[in-house]
């Protein structure tokens, strides 16, 4: 029995069948495909390259190009390579390449809130229509809220709590 299943993973190897295709089919682990591998001799395959190795000098100016601009998207440059977005990603971080960041809005197109060492709380109409703004004073350390709207935020025990010295 195992010869027999020893000479029915040498056809699936030679074949080039994956390893792990191999080991799932003959229902045995990855490492015992290794063993049995070994064991008969058969030669260690190459390993294959990555897919962004494949890209030429003109793909790559392309992606230098166009990586990062609102017309061309990692997908629709992928798209036009041959390969996947997350080749073009990828090897546009190893080019040094990032995305340009736009100014971040809410999905209604209202800002994102000020930096995180700012007040959070939010003045005014919130409504897509509305105009609204975020308090921006000095925040508890550890916290989202200035002392003034940490007050309106928590009950007198948690304020106590986040704020001992602060009154």
């Amino acid at each position: 029995m195992t010869d027999a299943r020893h000479a029915e993973f040498a056809r699936m190897y030679r074949r080039g069948v994956a390893m792990a295709g191999i080991a799932k089919a003959m229902r045995i682990s990855k490492k015992t495909a290794r063993r049995w591998r070994d064991m008969l001799g058969l030669p260690e395959r190459p390993r294959t390259t990555s897919l962004g190795a494949c890209l030429d000098d003109a793909a790559l100016a392309f992606i230098r190009r166009h990586y990062g601009t609102r017309e061309w998207s990692a997908f629709a440059i992928g798209k036009r390579l041959g390969v996947s977005k997350n080749v073009i990603i990828g090897r546009a971080r190893r080019m040094g390449l990032h995305k340009k960041k736009e100014p971040p809005t809410h999905r209604w197109g209202m800002p994102i809130a000020p930096r995180l060492s700012r007040c959070q709380w939010i003045d005014g109409d919130v409504t897509p229509a509305g105009n609204f703004h975020y308090c921006g004073e000095q925040i508890i350390a550890g916290h989202s809220y200035c002392t003034k709207h940490a007050k309106r935020a928590f009950t007198p025990a948690a304020f106590e709590r986040i704020a001992p010295s602060v009154q």
